[in-house]
This record gives structure tokens, sequence and C-alpha cells, in this order.
């Protein structure tokens, strides 16, 4: 059942750890694995034991499982992007600006996500990467295009050119479990 006593109908025929309960609970809401935790519950009151995947459940002493759905909180997650410039120059060389990205997701203050670029701006035009992250609306997604910045300027290329980006999408909740946040 759930912690406020709704039951989550589950078959649990041929499971053995806790860790499956929980795949099959989540499966069952709807949701990620990961924003399921699991009490043992012993007729019907929470034992406030917090299980761990590999116990199996043949050798639990209670009468059923409370699920606990974690909900991540919106107001925590926060998108953060830097950059710093270098203007360098040597002998012959008629000067090159190194631009450096980076780019952060944190939830609270732990960074859960992370990734940086080097591009630079030279005599014979752009080199280097580049990226752009956004967060949905509902702060549940977040979106990255990353690759090679046109020679003409500092922007990605369109999806049609040759060098079109690589485009990913991570799931906010699953970054914030990761690393041991919820």
């Amino acid at each position: 059942s759930l912690l406020n006593g709704d039951p989550v109908n589950v078959d649990l025929s041929y499971v053995a750890t806790v860790g499956e309960v929980r795949m099959r609970i989540a499966d069952e809401l709807g949701c990620n694995a990961s924003s399921i935790k699991l009490l043992l519950s012993d007729n019907g009151k929470d034992t406030s034991a917090l299980l761990a995947d590999d116990q199996f459940v043949d050798e639990l002493s209670g009468s059923g499982f409370i699920a606990v759905k974690q909900v991540l909180d919106p107001g925590l997650v926060k998108l953060t992007s830097s950059e710093e410039t270098d203007f360098l120059t040597s002998g012959l060389d008629e000067g090159q600006v190194d631009f450096c990205k980076r780019t952060t997701l944190s939830y609270g203050d732990v960074v859960v996500w992370e990734t940086s670029n080097h591009a630079a701006c030279h005599i014979g035009g752009w080199g280097g990467s580049t990226h752009v992250a956004a967060l949905s609306e509902d702060k549940c997604t977040l979106s990255v295009a990353s690759g090679c910045v046109q020679r003409a300027k500092k922007e990605l290329y369109g999806d049609s050119d040759k060098f079109a980006p690589t485009r990913k999408e991570f799931n906010v909740q699953d970054l914030v479990s990761a690393k041991g946040l919820m």
C-alpha cells in the first residue's frame, strides 16, 4: 500500500528481492523506480525500516510493504551556465580568444550534472565546440544540444547541416536520485 493507506495492486509472484518489488510498484504507479522507497509493514503499520534493494523478500518478517513515492521539488532545481574568455598572443600570431563554457544542473547545493566545452576565435575563424542546455517548464527534463561551432560564428550548426548537433534529454529526477538525494 501507499503511505496514505491506498492499496497498490501488484502481482508479487516470483519476486526475489526488494528491488524487484520496487520496480513492479513503480510500473503500476507509472513512475520511475528511483522515486519509490519501500518500508516493511507489520499488519498495516510502518516499521520505519527503509528496505534495501538487495534484501531477499523471503527473509523479511512483515505482512507487506508500504511504498513511499518521492516527488522532485522543482524549487530546488537550478540550471546555471557561465563562460570565461582568455585572449592569447604568441610571436607571429595575431591572437586568439578562447571561450570556455560550463553548465551545471544543481538540486539544492549539490551539482547533479555538468558539462563544459571549449571554443576559440582566431584569424581563420571559429573552431571548437559548444552546447546549449535548457530545462522544461516543469523542470523535470534537461535538454542538451552539443557539437561543433560554425566557422563564421560561435553557434551550433543547424539540425539539417553536415555537422548537426547531438541532442540528449535527461530525466532530472533520475539525475537527482543517482546522487542519492531522493
